[in-house]
């Protein structure tokens, strides 16, 4: 799992996926249920893919864009990044609190 995608986050959940390497996403405006997302999308996040991430900045608005193959639909829709400092941006590159003590350590 690379995302999480919510309408809200508790600052530990929040703080614990990027930790893990997973990016929390917050809904900026309409949330699943205003846009009927069942669970069976085929999800691609803009900014997030490997050439990306090294743009990646804290609080970053990003796009996401979903596919139901049950009926062809298709949906665009704003999304922030709750990356909130430079901290946990350095863990979700190094892919979580581990990788990236690690690899001080090593160094």
């Amino acid at each position: 799992m690379r995302a999480v995608i919510a309408e809200s986050y508790e600052r530990i959940h929040r703080s614990n996926l990027v930790g893990m390497g997973v990016v929390p996403l917050q809904f900026k405006a309409d949330g699943w249920t205003k846009l009927g997302l069942t669970g069976e999308e085929i999800v691609t996040i803009r900014g997030l893919s490997d050439v990306n991430i090294g743009k990646l900045r804290p609080r970053q608005d990003l796009w996401v864009e979903l596919f139901r193959p049950s009926d062809g639909k298709m949906a665009r829709f704003p999304v922030r990044c709750r990356i909130d400092n430079q901290t946990e941006l350095d863990y979700f590159k190094a892919g979580g609190v581990m990788p990236y003590v690690l690899r001080n350590l090593a160094a």
